[in-house]
Parts: C-alpha cells; structure tokens; sequence
C-alpha cells in the first residue's frame, strides 16, 4: 500500500483495513505461507512463483475482505 502511494492518498481507508482483525488474520496467514514457501524453494522460479503467490496475490486478496469505512 505504501508503494502505490494509498497510504498518502487514502490514509483513513488504509488504516482502517488494516486494523480489521480478518485482514490482520489473512495477512499473517500470508506471511506465513511466504515463509514456509521460500523455505523449501530450489530453484529462481521457485522463488517467484513463491513471492507472486503469497507476496502479492494473497496480501491483494486479503485486502478484498476489509470491511469498507
């Protein structure tokens, strides 16, 4: 959010998702398939099918379940 520059444009909106406690509970759940993922990777295209995956696919869909203020 802060690389799109949502945090400087909608700062209200953004803060307010991320305080919603599903979207807090989806993203660490990201974060962890992140890390399980990378953990067992062996390859570079493991690597980015691992960051595409569980660093922008699945933090994008969690956002999508953010009650809206």
């Amino acid at each position: 959010l802060m690389i799109v520059g949502a945090t400087e444009t909608e700062a209200q909106r953004v803060n307010a998702a991320l305080a919603d406690q599903p979207v807090q509970q989806c993203l660490a759940m990201q974060q962890l398939q992140l890390r399980q993922c990378a953990s067992v990777t062996s390859t570079p295209n493991e690597d980015a099918f691992c960051i595409a995956r569980h660093g922008f696919a699945g933090p994008s869909a969690c956002m999508n379940v953010a009650e809206a203020p």
